[in-house]
């Protein structure tokens, strides 16, 4: 199967609210300290090309995934052998204007036109909404005039919550989680890749120099090589700075997380959403296959990586 990647993570801040952040502030330090054990092979980020451990002096982390998330895979119905097929169908979506610097051979450029012609709106329906936090906006108010040619933007969305003539500030959350969600796409653009661009652009968000990753640092048609990395394969990822576990169907709806924005109702639902993702971080995929839970397990520390959310083990809501 192919995923899908945005660069615009949403994350939980310090001050225990939600945040969206094209750069994580929470991010792998510089120059890791290298450790006595070191993988035969590793991926030199900046370029993607397969290094030597032994020629590298610094440390690394590692990449844990669901193989048939990386592609199509195909098996052959008499050997059994297993064989990835990567049409460069996986997308990276994100801000127009924004460059994403990638190494790998890559698909065709998409522009989203799902906002075609609607414009950009948002910030100025937002401010209208700001307007009544403390009560209800009426079709008689003179923001309801000011912004009615945004408020038709949102077509039966915005009909829904303007009728009769006010909106309730209860279902303020809903109607700007809406808004948002249906504006996103027409400010942002979709680059069509192979999934090592993916892992390419986390690891440049995370500061991440050195990664191990079985598809490039094994030679999958090597039985020798695949017997004695699986027998390390616990020195790998116990001796990574962190693992990088990636879980695609681990998302958030989507919200325009932004200080100047925020009140509370909004807030709340977002807040709400996030912890929501993490609690179910074990029903997805990942926490279902032998080989990457038992990775998880060895991993010193963990990020979880999702389509547009992520999270460190030990930030994690517990309940």
């Amino acid at each position: 199967m192919y995923i899908e990647y945005e660069t615009a993570q949403v994350t939980k801040s310090k001050r225990g609210y939600v945040i969206k952040e094209k750069n994580p502030s929470k991010r792998v330090p510089d120059m890791l300290p290298r450790t006595d054990f070191m993988p035969t092979k590793l991926i030199r980020t900046s370029d993607m090309k397969v290094v030597y451990g032994s020629e590298v002096h610094e440390g690394y982390c590692a990449l844990s995934y669901s193989w048939n998330q990386s592609g199509r895979i195909l098996k052959h119905t008499v050997t059994g052998e297993i064989k990835r097929i990567d049409k460069a169908k996986h997308r990276i979506i994100y801000p127009k204007g924004d460059s994403l610097n990638l190494s790998i051979s890559e698909g065709d450029d998409e522009e989203s036109d799902e906002g075609e012609g609607k414009g950009k709106p948002s910030h100025k329906i937002i401010h209208t909404l700001r307007s009544f936090k403390n009560g209800f906006l009426s079709k008689e108010s003179k923001y309801y005039q000011q912004e009615e040619y945004q408020l038709d933007y949102l077509g039966e969305v915005g009909q829904d919550y303007m009728q009769p003539n006010y909106i309730d500030n209860s279902d303020l959350g809903d109607f700007l989680g809406k808004l948002v969600q249906e504006d996103y796409y027409s400010n942002t653009g979709v680059k069509y890749v192979k999934f090592e661009s993916i892992l390419q652009r986390i690891c440049q968000q995370f500061n991440i120099s050195y990664i191990w990753y079985d598809q490039m640092c094994i030679n999958q048609n090597n039985k020798r090589e695949k017997q004695r990395e699986i027998r390390n394969m616990h020195h790998i990822y116990n001796n990574a700075y962190c693992t990088v576990a990636l879980v695609p169907e681990f998302h958030l709806e989507h919200y325009d997380i932004n200080d100047e924005y925020l009140y509370d109702n909004y807030h709340k639902k977002a807040y709400e959403e996030f912890v929501n993702a993490e609690n179910s971080l074990q029903n997805h995929q990942y926490f279902k296959r032998l080989w990457t839970l038992e990775e998880a397990i060895k991993a010193k520390r963990i990020l979880f990586v999702g389509k547009n959310i992520h999270c460190w083990g030990e930030d994690l809501t517990r309940q």
